[in-house]
């Protein structure tokens, strides 16, 4: 099974703004890594920074490459 966690923090660098806040999980599966965060706002193209609190992602700065309504993923 893909590990699972809760990020620390997670922010947007965007140029205009930095939004700092807590994702309920996320899901590891080869080195794509999808947040579950219902209702989020993030689009293809933001970035996020992430400092993983458990599990085997590695923390980073990372482009989001698909969203749904309540997820999305980067590699």
């Amino acid at each position: 099974p893909a590990p699972s966690g809760l990020p620390s923090a997670w922010a947007q660098f965007d140029g205009n703004a930095t939004a700092a806040f807590r994702v309920r999980a996320y899901a590891r599966a080869a080195n794509i890594v999808t947040v579950t965060d219902p209702g989020h706002a993030w689009r293809v193209g933001d970035r996020v920074a992430c400092d993983f609190t458990s599990g085997s992602a590695v923390d980073g700065l990372y482009t989001i490459e698909s969203v749904t309504a309540d997820d999305f993923t980067f590699t």
